[in-house]
């Protein structure tokens, strides 16, 4: 996850820029810290490109899988009541958007919605800046990337709170009803026949 400061708050890396994003690094390697994780935004990567210190890297998910899998957490914890997945897009921050990885990459305030040309074209460029990018699920996607971080892959297994009927028995055992009950419902969670269609459709425009 994203680094956290001494009072244990979210340091928001991916609003660094220039000489700030450079103070950070230098602040990593007094602390001998060898790896961070921007979860929550993508940093100044030509800053940090232009540092021989930094190794960039980043792993994109297919776009639909990604949106499913963060319409089911946020349901699942009770970030979102929507049990409509349509109902569930451009619902809240840019998480829950069409074109997440667009916003995300043109580095776009979280209310934006719309994307222009230019934002499109500033979101492929920036791919450019990283060292490698990896897609989650593709042919030895996680021996790739270990060789590239210089990492010994040694146990890689599924998530595994995505077990509903073991995390439902969990929640019972522990007395969260409420909670057993919204993993039990997210598994009823409504989706169109033809809305992956239409999402793949929208965000090849």
């Amino acid at each position: 996850g994203n680094p956290l400061d001494v009072f244990g708050k979210g340091i928001p890396i991916w609003t660094y820029d220039g000489a700030r994003a450079s103070d950070f690094v230098d602040q990593c390697e007094a602390l001998g810290c060898t790896f961070v994780c921007s979860e929550w935004g993508v940093a100044d990567m030509e800053t940090l490109r232009a540092d021989p210190r930094v190794l960039t890297v980043t792993c994109l998910r297919e776009p639909f899988d990604r949106f499913l899998s963060t319409f089911i957490f946020d349901y699942r914890l009770g970030y979102t009541n929507y049990r409509n997945i349509e109902d569930y897009a451009w619902s809240k921050r840019s998480f829950s958007y069409y074109n997440y990885y667009a916003h995300m990459l043109a580095r776009l305030d979280d209310g934006t919605v719309s994307v222009s040309s230019e934002d499109l074209f500033r979101a492929q460029r920036m791919l450019d800046y990283f060292d490698h990018v990896g897609i989650v699920g593709a042919p030895r996607w996680v021996d790739e990337l270990g060789f590239v971080l210089g990492w010994t892959v040694t146990d890689i297994h599924a998530n595994r709170r995505g077990n509903a009927p073991l995390e439902i028995m969990r929640h019972l055992i522990r007395g969260r009803p409420a909670a057993a009950k919204r993993i039990s419902d997210s598994l009823h969670l409504e989706i169109a026949p033809d809305f992956q269609a239409r999402f793949v459709a929208a965000n090849r425009m």
